[in-house]
């Protein structure tokens, strides 16, 4: 699968589980779970630790990915048709060209950068 349409599945799939949440026939294990992927990505102690650079936020991805697709097994096929989204009407498939690639450079980019200035913080405050 094309990196594009992995991340257009991955949108999808983010907006329908939020959409879901709040529907009464949406099971609390389902509930559960992703309020479990919510608080491991923001609680500070992880397999990895997060200062880590690469590694340490890869174990948070894996995590999240895996709790919203056991969240999305746990929701009865009905609840997950009624929320899915009518594809627009001029839809050809194909993600965003210029917004998502840019997007992503751009959170990339903040990620190294931020990385940097930890690490040149950390070398002012240990010397």
């Amino acid at each position: 699968m094309r990196l594009r349409e992995t991340a257009k599945r991955i949108m999808i799939d983010m907006r329908l589980t939020l959409r879901m949440l709040a529907d009464p026939r949406t099971p609390v294990r389902a509930r559960v779970a992703l309020v479990f992927a919510a608080l491991y990505v923001v609680f500070p102690f992880d397999l990895i630790p997060d200062y880590r650079p690469i590694y340490g936020l890869f174990d948070d991805i894996v995590v999240a990915a895996i709790a919203i697709a056991f969240a999305l097994r746990l929701i009865p096929r009905e609840v997950r048709e009624q929320y899915r989204p009518p594809p627009p009407a001029n839809d050809n498939g194909d993600a965003p060209r210029v917004g998502a690639l840019s997007a992503l450079i751009a959170a990339l980019a903040g990620v190294i950068l931020l990385t940097l200035a930890a690490w040149w913080i950390y070398g002012l405050l240990a010397a």
